[in-house]
């Protein structure tokens, strides 16, 4: 199935995709806190966790460089780190 992302308030995304590792569909949203046009660290929204971690390169959870984001392109951020951890696997089943 495809990726569906949607931006349900200014400053937060939500992506939902096939995840090839968890061999199931999963639901992720992301958010910046910040006065708009005013680019901050991107968070991913965990219900469990005590405090909702920062976001890397190609969605990563605490590896790599993080993502920043201002209220306005967080949605195409997202986006665009999203194909490039599809086209990172891509490369990597190649291997």
């Amino acid at each position: 199935m495809r990726m569906k992302l949607a931006s349900p308030a200014a400053g937060f995304a939500t992506i939902e995709y096939d995840d090839i590792d968890l061999d199931r569909r999963v639901e992720r949203t992301f958010y910046v806190s910040g006065q708009s046009g005013r680019e901050t660290y991107i968070h991913e929204s965990y219900t469990d966790a005590l405090e909702d971690p920062q976001v890397c390169a190609l969605l990563a959870r605490n590896s790599g460089p993080a993502l920043t984001a201002s209220t306005e392109t967080l949605a195409e951020v997202i986006r665009k780190e999203y194909r490039a951890m599809r086209a990172e696997e891509r490369r990597q089943a190649r291997q």
